[in-house]
Parts: structure tokens; sequence; C-alpha cells
């Protein structure tokens, strides 16, 4: 989950620019992308709290690195959820590319 919808420094987690996602965003653009893949699996990217509708990426293999570009809608949390699914197992990134009001 995105906490409090601020932009996340990647080595140590702390915040690096504070809501990055303003509270009257509706949208977000991203991009998410899956590294060191093992088996295969999806991710899926919903709202909080709703649960997998349909994936947002796929894997089919170990080591694999796959990217994908959606929108999701945002609720006044501004919180989205990543569930991964399948057998296999993943590290991925999450990139905000901007947002719809």
């Amino acid at each position: 989950m995105i906490p409090d919808a601020s932009g996340r420094d990647l080595q140590s987690g702390g915040v690096n620019v504070a809501d990055i996602v303003p509270s009257d965003a509706t949208v977000i653009v991203f991009n998410l992308t899956v590294i060191n893949t093992a088996s295969s699996g999806f991710l899926s990217v919903t709202p909080a709290p709703a649960t997998i509708s349909a994936s947002t990426v796929n894997w089919i293999g170990d080591g694999q690195v796959s990217a994908n570009s959606s929108m999701v809608g945002l609720a006044g949390t501004r919180e989205v959820r990543v569930h991964c699914g399948g057998i296999g197992s993943t590290d991925f990134t999450l990139d905000v590319l901007g947002y719809h009001r």
C-alpha cells in the first residue's frame, strides 16, 4: 500500500516527496515492473480495499523483468494495493507517473 501518497526513497523507504498525489486525485497513472521473478504468477493493482479484478502484469518463468502501465481509481485515502497471485514470487516497483483530478 501507499500509506500516505508520498514519494519514497528506494533504498531507505523514507519519504522524499510528501503528498506527491494530491488529496483530490481520483486516479493514478502508474508503471508496474516485476523483477527477480520465480516460477509464474501475476500482480494486480487495485484501489484499497478492493480485491483482485484483473492482472496488471504477468510472468511465466524465473529471472524475468516485465512491465506494464495502467491506471487505477483512488478512494479518499489515496491507497492502492498490489496483490500477488499464482505460484511464483517477485520483487516489484510501482512508479506513479501522474494523476487525474
